[in-house]
C-alpha cells in the first residue's frame, strides 16, 4: 500500500493533462497518467487493417487502467494517479490506499464543450476517432459527473477560468503533511 496517493481526477477535457505534470512538478511526487499509457500502447500497436480504431481506442484505454493499477504500487511511497476516475470501481484505487487524497476538476459545459472543439486536431490518434460530443451532451454528462470521494481530503477545482498549479500544490502539500502527522489509523475527514 502507498503511504500517500493523490488522485486527479475529472471528465475528459477538465485541465488534468494541463496540471497534472506541474502538480507533479511543484510537488516533487512521481505521476502516472492513464492517456501516457493509452497513447504508447497505440503508437506500440495501434490498429491493425480492418480494426475499428474508435472500438480500439475504448479496448486500449481499459488496459491503460489495468496497467496503471499493476505500475502504481511500485512508484510510490506517495504518488499521482491522473485519469477520469468517474465511473471506476473504487476497488483498485482503494488497494493503493485506504484514503487518496482528491483533487476533482470541473469547469462548465461550455468551456467543456470549446475545449473539445479546439483541442480535436491536436490530439494523440487514440483520442482522435471518439467523437465530439454537443453541447447538450456535454451538460448531460457534467451534471453526473461526480468525484470519487473515497474518505480523504477533497479539493474541488473549476479550471473555467483556469487554474493555479502552485496554489492546488500547496493544498495538496498541507494535506500530506497533516496526514504525516495523524498517528496511524487515524484519519480527519
Amino acid at each position: 500500500m502507498l503511504g500517500a496517493l493523490v488522485l486527479l481526477n475529472g471528465v475528459p477535457g477538465s485541465g488534468k493533462s494541463f496540471l497534472g505534470p506541474a502538480l507533479a512538478r511543484h510537488l516533487g511526487l512521481p505521476r502516472l497518467g492513464k492517456d501516457d499509457i493509452k497513447e504508447a500502447l497505440w503508437d506500440a500497436i495501434p490498429p491493425g487493417e480492418g480494426v475499428d480504431p474508435l472500438g480500439w481506442s475504448r479496448r486500449l484505454g481499459a488496459v491503460a487502467f489495468d496497467v496503471l493499477w499493476r505500475l502504481a504500487p511500485g512508484l510510490g511511497p506517495r504518488l499521482i494517479l491522473e485519469a477520469p476516475f468517474g465511473e471506476l470501481s473504487a476497488a483498485p484505487i482503494l488497494e493503493l490506499h485506504t484514503a487518496p487524497i482528491e483533487v476533482y476538476l470541473t469547469t462548465s459545459p461550455e468551456v467543456l464543450h470549446r475545449r473539445y472543439q479546439d483541442r480535436h486536431a491536436g490530439l494523440h490518434p487514440c483520442h482522435r476517432f471518439h467523437p465530439l460530443p454537443g453541447l447538450d451532451e456535454v451538460a448531460g454528462f457534467m451534471a453526473t459527473a461526480r468525484p470519487m470521494d473515497l474518505g480523504g481530503p477533497l479539493l474541488r477545482v473549476d479550471t473555467t477560468q483556469g487554474v493555479d498549479a502552485a496554489v492546488v500544490a500547496d493544498w495538496v502539500r498541507s494535506q500530506l503533511a497533516m496526514a504525516d502527522s495523524e498517528p496511524a489509523g487515524l484519519r480527519a475527514r
